[in-house]
């Protein structure tokens, strides 16, 4: 993904190799992995309102979800 390679976003290191992984994408279903950070989030946020001008393509926000892993509130 771009937005790793020019650091808007950090992904995840996973396994003992410590593989970076920032998305997983299907069909038509992605995935997205980042460092739980609320800058990194905006920057998705603004990465999905950049891929619907340009492309005239709709997030479906209603199938959005969220799940953070090893933060609290």
């Amino acid at each position: 993904m771009w937005a790793v390679q020019v650091a808007m976003i950090k992904g995840l290191e996973v396994g003992y190799k410590k593989v970076n992984l920032s998305h997983l994408q299907f069909v038509d279903d992605t995935l997205i992995f980042m460092t739980a950070d609320v800058g990194y989030l905006q920057q998705v946020k603004k990465i999905l309102l950049s891929f619907q001008s340009f492309l005239g393509l709709a997030v479906n926000y209603n199938k959005l979800g969220l799940i953070v892993m090893g933060k609290e509130d």
